[in-house]
């Protein structure tokens, strides 16, 4: 003979089941957001820019390497040393592909503290900036603002005091011996 189930049990069966559903749908979304937040980040560029003073002539260059998985679209160089700047779009066409490097001479010569800055727009329009110490910010694109390299203007212009600053152009550095 079969014992019927305690009357408690046969209604709250359906309630807890239904509540273990509830959770496992909760940690299934939960899990997803976080493999789509780590895809995305894995397609960003991700830019680190070095400042190296030349041993022999005093003069200063930059390093500028993509990290990131993601290409690096118009990315514009801000290097300040003293009272001169050196400012500009990457050569020839402002693209860092991701893996790659360039390094470029600026004209400035080394000597009191310098501030340097890159930034770029990503495949989704996001304005990314990072500065020389490692500091580095993103910026989804505005309706109100006239195109990201104003706002990277803008960004550059509020970390840096550029009252009497001098400016000169920077060119690609040619490669040693050594490096070929």
């Amino acid at each position: 003979m079969i014992c019927p189930a305690p009357p408690d049990v046969v209604q709250w069966a359906p309630v807890a089941s239904a509540g273990c559903a509830a959770v496992a749908a909760l940690v299934a979304l939960v899990s997803v957001r976080q493999a789509r937040s780590i895809w995305i980040a894995d397609k960003q560029p991700r830019l680190t820019i070095w400042l190296i003073e030349e041993i022999h002539s005093g003069e200063l260059s930059i390093h500028v390497h993509n990290g990131g998985g993601g290409r690096a679209l118009n990315v514009q160089i801000y290097v300040v040393e003293g009272s001169h700047a050196c400012l500009g779009v990457l050569p020839p066409d402002g693209l860092l592909l991701a893996g790659e490097d360039v390094a470029l001479q600026t004209g400035l010569r080394a000597g009191t503290p310098s501030f340097a800055l890159v930034a770029c727009v990503d495949a989704a329009g996001r304005l990314c900036a990072w500065t020389h110490d490692g500091r580095h910010k993103r910026w989804r694109p505005s309706r109100r603002s006239n195109g990201l390299a104003w706002t990277a203007d803008r960004f550059f212009k509020g970390t840096v005091r550029h009252d009497a600053l001098q400016i000169a152009p920077f060119s690609l550095k040619e490669p040693s011996p050594a490096q070929t």
